[in-house]
């Protein structure tokens, strides 16, 4: 299974990358839901829409859809009589995010592995609190562990340096560092930014949507990373995953 595009939260003046599905637990509830409005879909976006979500004054809001090939989505097609920015009253439990650079690329679901997690909890769309994670420190205990130590790591990398993928997941450049590997001179990393997903690219997108649609936001810091995006000349060019 491709690896799968994530939705992009707004927090604090920062883009996130969500690797969560805030939407699913609203469209579980609604069994007259015609899901058939998600209907173009890749193997790279099987749920067929990508989600923008802002977190405003600790209340989480839905305030973009886009299809599988890039299209804004009419919010009256999800939420009839409503418009963006909806309020994410529907979710309570966990949203998970990514931060930090990418140390390994798996090639499914959202099985790449970042220096940092981060956990939100939230009660019918409220934040109550987060929890933060060194994945860095975790990455390089499960990758041992799952290999029988450093030297039989290396030795593998170095015996198998023409593959694209290691024994364990595509190693980039800074997840050797934190193997201890980072003397592998031979071994191709895989990259940081790989045309799967680069999050820059994915983050001007989500960003180009709101500026392209006119779609409302829910407060200033959305509107400030997408003004800065703007300045910065960061939007020209960019395209759907």
């Amino acid at each position: 299974m491709t690896a799968q595009a994530a939705e992009i939260l707004f927090m604090e003046g920062r883009a996130e990358r969500l690797v969560s599905l805030p939407l699913e637990p609203w469209m579980d509830s609604q069994p007259a839901f015609d899901r058939s409005v998600f209907a173009r879909r890749s193997t790279g976006l099987y749920r067929g829409y990508l989600g923008l979500w802002e977190l405003h004054d600790a209340q989480l809001y839905l305030i973009g859809l886009a299809d599988g090939d890039g299209h804004p989505i009419d919010p009256a097609c999800v939420f009839p009589g409503q418009a963006w920015p909806v309020p994410a009253r529907w979710f309570s439990g966990r949203l998970d995010l990514d931060r930090g650079e990418r140390l390994a690329y798996w090639h499914q679901n959202w099985m790449s592995n970042h220096e940092v997690r981060l956990r939100l909890y939230f009660d019918q769309g409220r934040l109550l609190k987060r929890r933060r994670f060194d994945h860095a420190r975790l990455f390089r205990r499960q990758v041992l562990s799952a290999c029988g130590g450093l030297e039989p790591l290396r030795q593998c990398l170095m015996a198998e340096r023409q593959r694209e993928l290691g024994p364990v997941g595509g190693f980039t450049a800074a997840g050797l560092r934190v193997l201890g590997l980072d003397d592998c001179a031979d071994v191709e990393a895989w990259p940081a930014d790989d045309d799967d997903e680069p999050p820059d690219g994915l983050v001007e997108y989500r960003l180009k949507l709101l500026v392209d649609c006119g779609s409302p936001v829910a407060g200033g810091a959305t509107a400030a990373a997408r003004d800065a995006a703007v300045r910065a000349g960061r939007l020209r060019g960019s395209r759907p995953d």
